[in-house]
């Protein structure tokens, strides 16, 4: 073998090397959703609005929690859609984005899938937001049977609870402003 192709056969492995690596590399996939307006608490968007959003996180994002039957993944974006106007995630409201994964949670042992997205007090409809979350609780327990986050949408029908809400609040301390239905949850895309 010569030098020329002993170079060239280092380069077709370095190459292969590197696709190889690059196909098991991490993918951001992200999940739209909408819901509808069930109350708005003062705001100016009406009841039986349709809201979409969405929200992308890392397929090898890292559980932040640190018990056994609760994962938490921190989100690369979020956002939602109110009567025109979107509020985008405010990446410096780190403790508010993120979404949880629970299994057989709580007193009642419960699997919950919640997303959780920090806005940093956005005006919309004359409200300010600062955070939007929906919670899907399944009592039967059947939804998940681990905390490991899902790389597909978890499916509505796994959630039977017809309280299935998305709340924006104005705050911490203040009640919800709009509390609303989850309508779908679908994958958007993985890149």
């Amino acid at each position: 073998m010569t030098v020329f192709h002993f170079r060239l056969a280092a380069a077709a492995a370095i190459i292969l090397f590197v696709a190889a690596s690059a196909a098991q590399a991490a993918s951001v996939i992200t999940f739209g959703f909408t819901g509808e307006t069930t109350s708005t608490g003062g705001s100016t968007v009406p009841v039986g609005s349709i809201l979409p959003g969405e929200f992308a996180f890392r397929s090898d994002a890292v559980d932040e929690a640190s018990t056994s039957n609760i994962g938490q993944y921190a989100l690369l974006t979020g956002s939602i859609t109110v009567d025109g106007q979107t509020l985008v995630m405010n990446h410096s409201i780190t403790c508010c984005s993120f979404v949880n994964v629970l299994d057989n949670w709580g007193p009642s042992n419960i699997d919950r899938y919640n997303v959780s997205i920090g806005f940093s007090g956005q005006i919309l409809g004359g409200q300010a937001f600062y955070r939007l979350a929906f919670n899907l609780e399944d009592e039967s327990r059947t939804a998940f049977s681990s905390d490991a986050l899902p790389l597909t949408p978890p499916s509505l029908a796994a959630f039977p609870d017809p309280a299935q809400s998305l709340i924006a609040n104005g705050g911490i301390a203040n009640p919800p402003v709009m509390t609303y239905d989850i309508l779908s949850l679908a994958l958007i895309s993985s890149v």
